[in-house]
């Protein structure tokens, strides 16, 4: 007879706990993103029409419901950045993922705009310490940028999807792209996920995001993307500040493609 009671004393506790209505937004926007995504690499044209329904339901929970304004259209811009390339057709991929960085360069720059006008920019501000902050933070980001580029190089030195393309345009395009993915995903959405949320579900939701990002469904591609979207998003829940993640980002990027083109020879 012990037993049932103490099931009913669990049962008790557990209605008894009040998740907050933040981590619900949070959940809601997280199933809206991932799942569509997801069956968007697999299955496109049956992920197109999810994509485009999370779209919706995003958009709608921006205008009725207040607390998911913010994370709701962040959220949302993402995916219509990603179905963009999905409706281009018989072009080279390296167009395709410049549209679809161009798309979310766009519509990071109209949120801001329209929502952070009156904001002062916490992300990019200079350091607490001033300038003098950047002489320990830009060099720990040239360290985590070479590790993470290095890593990337042992997994995926088999995957040239840009094989064609000159080595200039190549490596100004991945810096263009390593500041458009801060700018996103640090600037925006982890920042707005700090508002509603503690650091540590902001970093994680935002590496998961970052996850969504590749088009590529790998577990190489995976491994990858998860451990420099944890590096990225720690770095900056530790320094709020996105310059310093951009220079790893970029650094990450670049000694990629130097790998590729040295070992490549």
């Amino acid at each position: 007879m012990k037993i049932p009671h103490k099931i009913q004393q669990l049962s008790k506790k557990i209605a008894e706990i009040q998740i907050p209505t933040n981590i619900w937004v949070i959940i809601a926007v997280f199933s809206l993103v991932t799942i569509p995504v997801f069956t968007l690499h697999n299955t496109p044209v049956i992920g197109v029409y999810a994509t485009a329904l999370a779209t919706v339901i995003l958009a709608s929970m921006s205008l009725l419901y207040e607390p998911a304004k913010k994370i709701a259209i962040v959220a949302a811009a993402m995916l219509v950045a990603l179905m963009l390339p999905m409706s281009m057709q018989n072009i080279s991929s390296f167009v395709k993922t410049g549209c679809l960085y161009g798309a979310l360069l766009l519509l990071a720059l109209v949120y801001r705009y329209l929502f952070m006008q009156d904001q002062p920019d916490k992300a990019a501000a200079i350091t607490p310490h001033g300038w003098r902050g950047y002489i320990t933070q830009l060099p720990q980001g040239l360290v985590v940028g070479q590790i993470l580029g290095g890593l990337a190089f042992v997994l995926l030195a088999h995957n040239r999807p840009f094989a064609d393309i000159s080595v200039g345009l190549l490596l100004g395009a991945s810096v263009v792209f390593a500041m458009i993915e801060v700018m996103y995903f640090q600037g925006l959405l982890q920042s707005t996920l700090l508002e509603l949320t503690s650091g540590r579900i902001a970093l994680a939701t935002t590496a998961v995001f970052y996850v969504c990002l590749s088009a590529t469904v790998s577990w190489q591609t995976l491994a990858v993307n998860t451990i420099s979207g944890v590096a990225f998003a720690w770095m900056f829940y530790l320094k709020q500040n996105t310059l310093p993640v951009m220079f790893a980002n970029a650094t990450m990027k670049l000694v990629f493609i130097g790998l590729v083109i040295v070992v490549g020879r």
